[in-house]
């Protein structure tokens, strides 16, 4: 069976728009930038004492304490993390990270 590019486009729409009801997708706002500082803090705290924590670990503290956690925005956040020499990473046996707040970084 073929579809031409229209049907295709409103089959797209109407997915997504069933998608976004449901509450599976979550639209980009204009604060990105400012949600992945808002991450990059609560990592911090989470890091503050100085044992390292893995992964799976900072996603669950997180996910308790933010109402509106997001994975992908974790991930987000760890990336510019470390891009700014806030935390350091290394692989665990599992192959996820385990992470650790930088020498620097410690208050």
């Amino acid at each position: 069976m073929k579809i031409t590019k229209r049907q295709l486009k409103r089959i797209i729409r109407e997915e997504y728009s069933r998608l976004k009801r449901r509450g599976l997708i979550k639209e980009m706002s204009g604060d990105f930038s400012q949600e992945v500082d808002d991450y990059c803090a609560r990592i911090k705290e989470e890091l503050s004492d100085g044992d390292e924590v893995s992964y799976v670990e900072l996603a669950s503290a997180l996910e308790y304490l933010m109402s509106d956690f997001d994975e992908a925005m974790l991930g987000s956040a760890i990336d510019k993390c470390l891009q700014r020499g806030m935390i350091q990473a290394r692989f665990g046996r599992d192959g996820l990270g385990i992470f650790s707040i930088s020498q620097d970084y410690k208050a």
